[in-house]
């Protein structure tokens, strides 16, 4: 029994102190540069499946080794690949790399078995790896400045046989969608040089972004087309044409359109609106002219009324100055009459002497009393009376000197 073999038998041991020595001499035996293939004699000893078992260890530090180990045997040639592979370690490896509980250093021994192998293996083992997890465990990588660039190398290589998969199936990149080009892009600020070149050579040489909508596509996806007038990539799901200058002008001139009716349709409208309140303004001109046209036609016929109730007041007040008229005339008759007498009496007085005068005017005065007591003569008549009483005396008295 060869040494490799004695070693690989102790990996099963019971004790942990047994195992990793052992375990550490057999990763130590794997990194062996040499004519002779160490890998491939750990290899026929049985030792993948012991590492298998021995990743999920109690001991956080026989999980470092066992991983560290199988990460060397990932980096060897395509058939010790193939033998990883064909041991199912992979998965549980990707598992332990994508648990965010895992040891810092049992987790960056994982990545490297992913990384390794990516960068070693046939495009076969590449689309196992991808199919498992591995652009995950990829794109979780560049966030580690020790292990960014070996991260992008690897990526590029899965975008390459996504590529190569795409040309012979004529259908677009399958890897590209799980790739966040976000990550990668900002990586083309960073301050190393070649990490910055990298990116935007992975970047420019496999994806094409459209210019709308942001998106990134593979460059061999049929969804993507390049628009000549526009210069830039332009996804089916958007629209470029309305950036055309065809596009904008017919464009701005609807808009110049628009804002010029509507322009004329406010016009229109201020036109409409101070006509509706001239015609307001003139039917309240017209009701009030009305409301006192009509309060002059209520006075005018008030007048009427009045004039109409004044003229017949004047009409019975002139019947009953005609009934006074005449009541004057028959009054004076009755005074004439009464002045005959009087003057008759006079002459009578006159011969008989004054005296006798005397004694006719209180006859005459007797008879002015029976007449007011009868009613005959009103205060007017009576004042005219008197007056023309005293007219008479005069003359009398004249006539007799």
């Amino acid at each position: 029994m060869t040494v490799v073999q004695t070693l690989v038998r102790l990996l099963t041991h019971r004790h942990c102190r047994v195992v990793k020595p052992a375990l550490r001499t057999v990763g130590n035996i794997v990194c062996a540069e040499d004519d002779t293939d160490y890998t491939q004699l750990v290899l026929e000893a049985g030792a993948i499946l012991l590492l298998k078992n021995l990743i999920h260890h109690s001991s956080k530090e026989i999980q470092k080794e066992a991983c560290w180990t199988v990460s060397n045997i990932a980096a060897g040639t395509i058939s010790q690949i193939q033998e990883v592979i064909d041991s199912e370690v992979i998965p549980p490896i990707i598992d332990i790399a994508r648990n965010p509980d895992t040891d810092t250093e049992v987790k960056s021994e994982a990545c490297w078995v992913v990384l390794n192998a990516t960068s070693c293996g046939s495009d076969t083992q590449i689309e196992y790896l991808v199919f498992n997890g591995g652009v995950a465990v990829l794109v979780d990588m560049l966030q580690e400045p020790t292990m960014v660039m070996m991260a992008l190398e690897g990526l590029e290589r899965v975008m390459q046989v996504g590529d190569g998969i795409a040309r012979r199936t004529a259908v677009p990149n399958p890897f590209t969608h799980l790739l966040s080009t976000s990550a990668v892009e900002s990586l083309e600020s960073n301050k190393s040089i070649a990490v910055s070149k990298k990116a935007t050579k992975l970047l420019r040489d496999h994806f094409s972004t459209c210019a709308i909508c942001l998106h990134a596509f593979s460059k061999l996806d049929s969804i993507l087309a390049y628009c000549t007038e526009c210069k830039c990539f332009v996804c089916a799901d958007c629209d470029c044409r309305v950036f055309h200058l065809s596009f904008q002008e017919s464009f701005w001139s609807k808009v110049s359109e628009e804002e010029t009716n509507s322009k004329q349709a406010q016009k229109q409208s201020r036109r409409l609106k101070k006509q509706k309140q001239k015609q307001r303004l003139k039917e309240k001109k017209a009701a009030a002219a009305e409301k006192k046209g009509g309060g002059k036609e209520n006075e005018i016929e008030k007048e009427r009324e009045g004039e109409k109730e004044r003229k017949k007041e004047r009409e019975s007040g002139s019947g009953k100055e005609e009934e006074e008229e005449k009541e004057r005339e028959k009054k004076e008759e009755d005074g004439k009459t009464l002045s005959l007498s009087l003057s008759n009496s006079s002459i009578t007085q006159s011969v008989t002497g004054k005296l006798d005068e005397g004694n006719g005017e209180k006859e005459r005065e007797s008879a002015r009393e029976s007449e007011r007591e009868k009613g005959h003569l009103d205060r007017e008549s009576v004042y005219r009376h008197k007056e023309r009483e005293k007219e008479r005396k005069k003359e009398r008295v004249r006539e007799q000197l």
